[in-house]
């Protein structure tokens, strides 16, 4: 059922109470996991923008964004104000054709839109946040599919969001600093949990109010400067006294910090502050015991008495700390009486060396600055360790005398006791988050970051990166029929299994429910076959047998490999290259493995290759139908071939030729490659050129020559009227003639961005009407025997039986 949000008057006032907090919570956290869910919108969408965009008051600012340069813009102008339904894709297919948006400055002008679509984001709490959208500057619109999908992408966002605004806000009210924000009425927009603590007043209850409702009108007019000279634009720092409600005069060390809108003025602050009584007091003490000793021995030895602060005098002699006077609680802490203390030396009461030279270099450096110097350390004695909080500043006095320090400790053990407890939970936090409990194995989120690591990594120190992407197969089957519980331990096994195949310092990670990832630093093409083979066999040789089952299940695992920099300029490049060959493992059987493995081989014995073959993955990046269709095209051409009686070294040719016979088109645009209609006669021109452009890269690396008539020709027809050269007939070599069959079939039968590949026997018929006129019947005819076509006719000629070079 459909769920209607609030209208726009109303969400702006409920994100106003939301929104700021939520965008200062997360300007500073990491972007990566959202510029992941905004690229992989856009690339669901087919959308060249993309948006995660947050409502702040009367701006709307980009969290993540592709393809668009701007961080914010004002919310009355952008479409996102008309995403008002939960659940629903709000979809703009021509702007220009809409009255509420053909005047719109971003219609009108950079970035000249023409289709949007948003998914709304809501809280779970059920605030709007924002939108996740996508557009485009040419009309589209979305399937049933896409927008569900972007609904999806959408409640991910959701989580995410939700997730990192719960921990950073947790930090934030866990640490004993006033955090705040206010807007320019001097309105509470935030306060963190310190504020309630202080203030007596819930951080429900204060947003909203404003600054003089919660401290009062005496402690307001105090800070009444400071508010005026922020609103002005200046970022300042203060201290002062300040009384507050219910607790009396604390000491504030506050700094406020201005927000300004996009047209420039100053919408609020931030406020930081902290009480710093204790300290201040602590200070004033040090300062009045300075007085108190000169004025009178007997004040100064009663404040000391009665001071349950660790208190003292030191005094520098041969690079030595001595304890002039010290008080009872300084004595108690040292363990000893103060007469035992007095006038000793800290190597004279067995304090380590290491802590005499904090309190030599500490003194030193409070009698250069002229003001007070804070330290602290730890020491163990008797198994307890105690940390101790310092200050010492020097003392007025004759200057040549040896100087002189009055000092004020703190025994601060708990709080750094409570500090460790802290830091060990959010290791052990840490490490949860970066790991999936059922296998151990690093998770989804550590494997992007660790690939993101290695790949920087590869790059300065100029080794391939290889990445693994694998997929098990019937997973669901074994939730479904024996349980969650069989499925975990599934996962296990196989997660064992990988450990297994794998180096030391490769990294496996479980990417998703039943998807597998493994990074191999320094692995190239061969080793990446190798390790396929290797995790193939090691999977499938696992089984299964479910508790209370005598019969085991075999388990196999689909696997996709590439290699940075070979099949990607960065990591998301490759890890797509990766993805995309795990699919076709997964629905097109053993093509893409041979054409791997052929690859691997040819490179190994010519060093030229791998030049080439980065080229034709260059094109793919181009135009990701190429790699594809040329593994189509080896192995249909090899089809063609072994019905010819081709002998090996031909056949091996034919497979080479197949995989480089695209090449050229690393010289036609991106636009015509990409193009999903008709192309007129000057783009078809553009096309032409691939075969001859194809040849000359080829024949500009030594041990390929062979190849070079596939790749000039594979475009003529056997009538004569097709190019480069418009040759006929057999003047058009054979492995020409047979590439041009597998490569029209490939190229009737493959699904494209922009239209689904017509059925196989649609594209045989073709196939044989064609022959004789646009195509070699002989080849025709060959390729329809190995694909065990019913529709042949006896005016298809078959070939020879006997064994055919390619000179034929």
């Amino acid at each position: 059922m459909t769920t209607t949000v609030p209208t726009t008057e109303h969400r702006k006032e409920e994100t106003s109470m939301d929104a700021p907090d939520l965008r200062h919570l997360f300007e500073t956290a990491q972007d990566d996991d959202f510029e992941d869910l905004v690229r992989l919108a856009g690339h669901i969408c087919g959308a060249p923008i993309a948006l995660l965009s947050l409502r702040d008051g009367d701006r709307l600012w980009f969290k993540a964004r592709l393809g668009l340069d701007l961080c914010e813009i004002p919310y009355e102008i952008s479409f996102c104000q008309y995403v008002q339904e939960r659940d629903q894709v709000f979809v703009v297919p021509d702007a220009h054709l809409d009255e509420r948006f053909a005047d719109n400055p971003f219609v009108t002008h950079s970035p000249h839109i023409r289709f949007y679509a948003g998914a709304l984001l809501i809280s779970s709490s059920g605030a709007p946040l924002g939108t996740l959208c996508v557009a485009g500057r040419d009309p589209q619109d979305l399937s049933h599919d896409q927008k569900d999908a972007l609904l999806r992408v959408a409640r991910q966002a959701v989580l995410l969001i939700e997730m990192r605004r719960n921990s950073l806000k947790s930090v934030v009210d866990t640490v004993p600093i006033l955090i705040a924000r206010v807007d320019r009425n001097l309105r509470y927009l935030f306060v963190n949990k310190t504020y309630e603590k202080m203030l007596g007043v819930s951080q429900e209850q204060a947003v909203g109010l404003r600054i003089t409702d919660v401290l009062g009108a005496p402690a307001f007019e105090i800070v009444r400067p400071y508010t005026e000279r922020a609103l002005r634009g200046e970022a300042l720092a203060y201290h002062a006294w300040v009384p507050m409600r219910g607790i009396g005069p604390r000491y504030i060390q506050a700094s406020y910090t201005p927000e300004f809108g996009t047209n420039g003025a100053v919408i609020g602050f931030l406020i930081s502050a902290i009480d710093i009584t204790e300290r201040k007091q602590a200070e004033d003490a040090l300062h009045e015991s300075q007085e108190a000793l000169r004025a009178s021995e007997t004040a100064l030895r009663s404040f000391y008495d009665s001071s349950a602060v660790l208190l003292g005098v030191t005094e520098i002699r041969d690079d030595e700390v001595y304890f002039i006077s010290v008080n009872g609680a300084t004595a108690n802490y040292l363990g000893r009486s103060i007469g035992q203390v007095q006038g000793k030396s800290l190597r004279d009461l067995r304090i380590p060396k290491e802590i005499r030279g904090f309190w030599l270099e500490n003194c030193r450096k409070s009698a250069e600055m002229g003001e007070p110097v804070r330290f602290e350390y730890a020491r163990t004695i008797n198994g307890i360790t105690r940390w101790l909080a310092v200050s010492v500043c020097l003392m007025p006095g004759n200057p040549c005398a040896p100087p002189r320090f009055a000092a004020v400790a703190e025994n601060i053990t708990e709080r750094k006791s409570m500090e460790a407890d802290r830091e060990r939970t959010l290791e052990e936090a840490v490490r949860l988050a970066d790991h999936d409990p059922v296998t151990g194995l690093l998770n989804h989120r550590a494997f992007h970051r660790k690939l993101v690591k290695e790949e920087e990594r590869a790059r300065r120190e100029r080794f391939p990166l290889a990445v693994l992407m694998m997929d098990m197969d019937n997973f669901k089957f074994f939730n479904d029929a024996y349980g969650h519980p069989a499925g975990d331990d599934v996962l296990r096994r196989i997660a064992e299994a990988l450990r297994r195949c794998c180096r030391d310092h490769d990294v496996v990670a479980r990417f998703g429910g039943d998807e597998f990832a493994m990074l191999m630093p320094g692995a190239g093409t061969a080793e990446v076959s190798s390790i396929k083979i290797r995790i193939e066999e090691a999977v499938a040789e696992l089984g299964y047998t479910p508790p209370g089952y005598d019969t085991t299940i075999p388990l196999s695992l689909c696997v996709g490999g590439a290699v940075f920099p070979h099949d990607g300029a960065g990591h998301a490049e490759v890890l797509e290259a990766a993805d995309r060959r795990l699919m076709r493992a997964k629905a097109e059987g053993m093509g893409a493995e041979e054409a791997d493995r052929l690859r691997a081989a040819v490179a190994e014995e010519t060093s030229g290759f791998t030049m080439l073959d980065g080229l034709v993955a260059a094109v793919d990046n181009k135009d990701r139908y190429t790699r594809r269709h040329s593994e189509d095209v080896m192995v249909y051409s090899l089809d063609i071939a072994r019905e010819l009686g081709m002998d090996a070294e031909s056949l091996r040719t034919v497979s080479v030729a197949a995989l480089l016979h695209d090449l050229g088109k690393i010289g036609v645009p991106d636009k015509i490659l990409r193009k999903p209609g008709r192309l007129t006669k000057e783009e078809f021109d553009a096309v032409k050129q691939h075969p001859m452009m194809g040849a000359a890269i080829v024949a500009s690396v030594p041990g390929f020559e062979d190849t070079l008539d596939a790749v000039r020709h594979h475009h003529e027809r056997w009538d004569g009227g097709g190019y480069p050269h418009g040759l006929a007939g057999e003047e058009c070599p054979l492995i020409a003639r047979l590439m041009a069959v597998a490569d029209a079939f490939s190229a009737m039968t493959t699904d494209r961005p922009y239209r689904k590949g017509m059925p196989r026997e649609q594209a045989l018929a073709i196939l044989k009407d064609g022959a004789g006129s646009q195509w070699d019947p002989k080849c025709v005819a060959a390729f329809l025997r190995a694909h065990l076509y019913t529709g042949a006719m006896e005016s298809v000629s078959d070939p020879s039986a006997s064994t055919v070079s390619m000179k034929s």
